[in-house]
């Protein structure tokens, strides 16, 4: 397994601070020369491409947001 990034408790914080408005996000971050960057912040999970077995399911999960 790979050491965790530098600061990652930082890194951490951010995302907890940018993730506050959202129901769901996620926030893709990583950490280049000890600086950290934020790579994207999606509120879709699988690219809002992915699929529910059943179909069904889909729509009661749908119903939370």
């Amino acid at each position: 397994s790979l050491p965790p990034p530098p600061k990652l408790d930082e890194m951490i914080f951010i995302a907890n601070k940018l993730s506050e408005p959202f129901s769901f996000v996620r926030i893709d971050m990583f950490s280049l020369n000890s600086k950290i960057r934020v790579g994207e912040i999606t509120n879709l999970p699988d690219s809002g491409l992915g699929k529910f077995f059943p179909s069904e399911v889909e729509y009661d999960l749908g119903k939370f947001f």
